[in-house]
């Protein structure tokens, strides 16, 4: 029977082990103030993965950086929910939006992490309350003072990207222009400044562009189209509402200072100076050297911590119970050499 106690000792340090891991566990939810529910907690149990898509050309939200890593505020946004919600997210590969709305609604992506709600899209996606906004600017050659406002580009060729929503509401709002359609925003800006188009109706984003390469430096943001009209949610594949409130927990998490903090990394304020008649800003932005990889990479180290933190409690528990077993099997005096064990002591006091 006194075998049985290094054994005993052994399952009450495992008892230990994983009361401290749930209390970290609990502590982390607690410390972001998302109170998730049972049914919450067991849906996410069930999904261990979910697939989530990046709009590769949405500066300063999602895009592929100079070295080919996914970056922006969204990109930072969703890691952050990753961590907060416990949620794997796995990257669809493709950050084409056309190919990843198709994959979408097809099945084949859970999630997209930034998209604006439209009526016709509620046949495949819930939606999130919009976490991020954009605003429309007309972006026009540096020399060219003919679009100091949106009314202006009547009549004009236009660059517009290619099957995004706002370039339809443009040409509805405006029927005479003459459209140019690209395939990205980086290119809408090189057909201004090739001269195939007059000026271009882009995301605000291009302002990401026109301050970090220099090679944009005879372009400028002429005006504004349509103040933050862009209003970013996240989209949900329709078959799973549970995610929606999931998600909505976390973003009701992140602090207005906290949110803001993101988008001014990726698109900082805009200085005191500007031109009398338009919003052409002088600003220096600096791309941070920190490299934002797809947002699965941080559950690796997620994992990496809890695994070092079992392998240690196992190696103690491991040492401990060799420890005690042998202790358990060393050999026990008996009456007669603890009897003899005690005159010799006796001895020895009396010989001092």
């Amino acid at each position: 029977m006194k075998l049985l106690q290094p054994v005993k000792l052994v399952f009450l340090l495992l008892i230990i082990t994983s009361a401290h891991l749930s209390f970290a566990e609990v502590t982390n939810e607690s410390v972001a103030g998302i109170q998730l529910t049972q049914a919450e907690k067991n849906w996410l149990k069930r999904h261990k993965t979910i697939r989530i898509a990046y709009d590769g050309d949405l500066h300063p939200y999602s895009f592929v950086g100079r070295k080919g890593a996914l970056r922006g505020s969204a990109v930072e946004i969703m890691k952050l929910l990753s961590q907060r919600l416990g949620i794997k997210f796995v990257t669809y590969p493709s950050t084409h939006w056309k190919t990843l709305f198709e994959a979408a609604v097809m099945g084949n992506v859970d999630v997209i992490a930034t998209m604006v709600k439209r009526p016709e899209r509620l046949l495949w996606f819930n939606f999130t309350e919009p976490y991020l906004t954009q605003s429309l600017v007309v972006v026009s050659r540096g020399d060219d003072d003919r679009f100091s406002d949106r009314e202006s580009i009547k009549g004009k060729k236009i660059a517009l990207i290619a099957n995004y929503q706002y370039s339809y509401q443009v040409r509805e709002d405006y029927p005479k222009i003459k459209p140019v359609f690209v395939s990205s925003l980086k290119n809408g800006l090189k057909a201004v400044q090739a001269g195939k188009a007059d000026a271009a109706v882009l995301f605000s984003g291009a302002r990401y562009f026109l301050l970090s390469d220099a090679s944009f430096n005879n372009l400028k943001i002429a005006s504004v189209y349509d103040h933050e009209n862009m209003r970013q949610s996240i989209a949900i594949r329709k078959d799973w509402p549970e995610l929606v409130s999931i998600l909505e927990k976390g973003l009701a998490s992140l602090s207005e200072e906290e949110k803001q903090n993101y988008i001014d990394k990726w698109d900082p304020p805009e200085e005191d100076e500007k031109t009398v008649s338009n919003t052409t800003v002088k600003v220096v932005v600096v791309e941070p050297e920190v490299h934002q990889d797809a947002p699965e990479k941080l559950e690796l180290e997620d994992a990496f911590y809890v695994g070092l933190t079992v392998f240690a409690s196992l190696a103690i528990i491991i040492v401990v119970g060799g420890y005690l077993t042998l202790k358990s099997k060393r050999p026990k005096m008996s009456r007669y050499n603890k009897v003899v064990s005690s005159l010799n002591e006796s001895e020895q006091q009396d010989l001092d």
